[in-house]
């Protein structure tokens, strides 16, 4: 019989702050405005991922997504996922905050 090779992993869920329902639209509102002129711009984003961020009403899922798409370093986007604080992740995945 032959063994099979398997990579383990520990995990732990971030625990995560909660923005008020007001600010949380706003920061979705200006991060997703943002992300559009980006794939505007970009010739690395395909234009339908912009249709996938149309469903997403959680801060932090958003920050996410955006952020798997953004052309920056892998570790750039383990930083960004790690940030517990939502209005840090969503500003950090901004695309247009200096990178």
């Amino acid at each position: 019989m032959k063994r099979r090779q398997f990579a383990v992993a520990t995990v732990s869920e971030i625990e995560t702050d909660t923005l008020a329902e007001s600010e949380s639209a706003a920061l979705l509102k200006t991060t997703v405005e943002q992300f559009e002129r980006y794939v505007g711009l970009s010739k690395k984003v395909p234009a339908e991922v912009l249709t996938s961020l149309s469903g997403i009403d959680d801060p932090g899922r958003l920050a996410d997504t955006i952020s798997a798409h953004m052309s920056v370093a892998l570790d750039e986007k383990q930083r960004i996922l790690e940030i517990s604080d939502i209005g840090a992740r969503l500003a950090a995945s901004s695309v247009f905050d200096g990178r």
